[in-house]
């Protein structure tokens, strides 16, 4: 019997070569883009740098002639609330800072330095304004955190954090100021505020 020709056996025992190749000897040129690789999400949690509040100095007391009324829901003709502009300001801690004012249909008028942490849902009292100073103020000595939630239904700070803040971050400073704007829109200006001195 006659034996096939090497020349039609090259070709077979090529292919069988190939086909035993192990497929670990070709690379993926997609592999790194792959979202299933375990090392995608192998994070340390010991990266995460705790947050930390920024020092902020109290700026100069407010003018009255430039605070901005912040309406809210329920709050009814007691007091309004205001906001000066030119204090509100987005530190690196990502903590909202403003002076408030509370003003009474009577005219009697309060003033906080505070500011709102949008992630957290906290709010601190720096500062109050007291005629007893020569800066119109008294620093808090011991400012601490207070949660947001519990004043719910029960003051105004909550409706601050919603026009401070969007999925807990801070809004630019200029997107604050004109939603205050856009928000007391169609309300009235406000009774007049009278001379620049609180006090």
């Amino acid at each position: 019997m006659r034996r096939p020709s090497p020349i039609f056996l090259t070709p077979l025992v090529a292919l069988l070569v190939s086909l035993a190749t192990p497929l670990a000897a070709f690379e993926d040129p997609y592999d790194k883009y792959r979202y299933n690789r375990e090392e995608e999400f192998d994070y340390d949690e010991g990266l995460r740098k705790p947050w930390q509040e920024g020092q902020s100095e109290i700026p100069p007391l407010p003018k009255a002639s430039a605070m901005l009324e912040v309406p809210i829901d329920g709050l009814g003709d007691d007091f309004e609330v205001l906001i000066d502009p030119n204090s509100l300001s987005i530190g690196e801690d990502r903590v909202v800072r403003y002076w408030l004012m509370l003003r009474s249909h009577l005219g009697a008028v309060n003033l906080h330095y505070e500011g709102i942490n949008c992630n957290t849902g906290q709010y601190k009292a720096y500062a109050y304004g007291s005629p007893r100073e020569a800066s119109g103020f008294r620093a808090v000595k011991e400012p601490r955190w207070a949660p947001l939630k519990a004043l719910r239904g029960r003051g105004f700070r909550p409706e601050l954090q919603q026009l401070f803040c969007d999925y807990g971050l801070p809004l630019a400073r200029r997107d604050i100021i004109k939603r205050i704007r856009d928000a007391a829109s169609g309300f009235g200006s406000g009774r007049d505020s009278g001379p620049n001195a609180f006090f």
